[in-house]
């Protein structure tokens, strides 16, 4: 399933233009109270959440129906316990 996209109107000269896609996933993923560290939190976000989210292990899982564990890390690498 594909995620949100936002579109907006270029109101110079009416052109749409595509904003940036978004995990649907974004706002509720357990992933993220498990970093100490809101630079390298961020990182992820940027990276999987708010660009490549098709590529995010996570999102795959989600999408297929399956909670995927929370120390799953998007790029399929798991945080250690």
């Amino acid at each position: 399933m594909p995620g949100q996209e936002e579109k907006s109107v270029n109101k110079n000269n009416g052109s749409e233009k595509t904003a940036t896609a978004k995990c649907r996933f974004i706002d509720r993923c357990p992933m993220f109270p498990l970093f100490r560290s809101d630079a390298v939190k961020r990182i992820y976000q940027i990276h999987y959440c708010e660009g490549s989210f098709e590529n995010c292990q996570r999102y795959q899982s989600a999408s297929q129906g399956v909670m995927p564990d929370s120390r799953l890390l998007p790029d399929g690498k798991m945080i250690p316990a």
